[in-house]
């Protein structure tokens, strides 16, 4: 598996990780810019420095089955891990793996996407059929957010300050 670090302004290609372990699936930078979070098809998540791409923990999570998608938070110390069939969604720590607390999707909603608040209080996700959620990680209380778009959503992503969500559609 490769994965590429790309400067947005410049549209510059900057770094490349042949993981050579298997296929990323998916990767996430930490809002600080400081870490990157690798998960790959066979359910293992790494933690890498972002400048030099070398491995902060040899493995941070691995699954007894593939997931969707995970996430890291602002603080590097836990993950949200969507399952493979986007019903669940684990929280563990980065430290030692442990899981923290499972969180489950409302009836009828299949997760694809995860992204922590700037703040690391809350998940922000987007499901199969496009529609944006968040999750208050105290309570556990999953809401859809109406925010009104022309089309499905996904990938969400939030700015260091929190001000700002980013959504592909």
């Amino acid at each position: 598996g490769v994965v590429q670090i790309w400067e947005i302004a410049t549209r510059t290609l900057q770094r490349v990780l042949n993981t050579g372990t298997g296929d990323a699936w998916s990767v996430d930078v930490s809002p600080d810019g400081q870490s990157l979070a690798v998960g790959y098809t066979h359910g293992r998540v790494e933690l890498r420095d972002m400048a030099s791409l070398s491995s902060l923990r040899k493995t941070i999570y691995h699954a007894a089955e593939p997931f969707l998608s995970a996430a890291s938070d602002s603080t590097g110390e836990n993950m949200a891990i969507v399952d493979s069939v986007g019903t669940q969604i684990s929280l563990h720590s980065t430290t030692d793996g442990a899981k923290l607390r499972t969180i489950s999707a409302p009836e009828g909603v299949s997760f694809l996407n995860v992204a922590f608040s700037a703040n690391a209080r809350a998940l922000w996700l987007t499901d199969t059929q496009g529609r944006l959620f968040d999750v208050d990680l105290e309570t556990a209380d999953v809401v859809e957010r109406s925010l009104v778009f022309s089309q499905p959503v996904s990938t969400p992503t939030v700015s260091a300050d929190g001000k700002f969500l980013g959504l592909t559609s």
